[in-house]
C-alpha cells in the first residue's frame, strides 16, 4: 500500500493548462502480488445441432490454460470460457479451432498461454428423434 501526495509540482500538465484545484490531495494505491492458477477450458455452446443429430461427446485441447491474477481474482476463477461455439453450423464429428473469451473475467492469460483451443467434437444420430 502506497500514498503519494499530489501536487502542481509532481502533476505533468499540458502546455496552455493550469491546476486550480486538487481534489483529494492524496492518491492511494494497493497492489497485491499476482500468482498463475491453471483453470480448466469450457466449451461454450450456442445454437442447435441440425435435427436428427446428437452431441455424443467433446474433448478440449488443452484442456487447462494457465491464468494470472491476483489471489481474490485467482479464487473466483475456476473455469475460462470459450468464444461461443454454434452447434447450428455442425454436422458432423470434427475438430474447429476457437479462440479464449477473456471478457468479464478478473485475471488474464499468462505469457505463455495458448489463446487458442481445440475443440473436438462427436456428432451421432439421436435416436429419439424422427427423420
Amino acid at each position: 500500500k502506497n500514498t503519494f501526495s499530489l501536487t502542481r509540482e509532481n502533476l505533468s500538465i499540458p502546455p496552455g493548462l493550469d491546476v486550480i484545484k486538487i481534489k483529494p490531495n492524496e492518491l492511494t494505491i494497493e497492489m497485491e502480488e499476482k500468482k498463475l492458477k491453471s483453470v480448466l477450458v469450457e466449451p461454450q455452446w450456442i445454437g442447435n445441432l441440425p435435427e436428427g443429430k446428437k452431441l455424443l461427446s467433446h474433448k478440449v485441447l488443452p484442456d487447462r490454460i494457465v491464468v494470472i491474477g491476483t489471489p481474490p481474482g485467482l479464487k473466483e476463477t475456476t473455469t475460462i470460457k470459450t468464444e461461443p461455439i454454434d452447434l447450428s453450423a455442425i454436422s458432423r464429428t470434427g475438430t474447429i479451432e476457437v479462440d479464449i473469451l477473456m471478457t468479464d473475467t478478473p485475471v488474464r492469460l499468462s505469457p505463455d498461454a495458448p489463446r487458442k483451443v481445440k475443440v473436438t467434437l462427436e456428432i451421432g444420430q439421436d435416436k429419439k428423434k424422427k427423420k
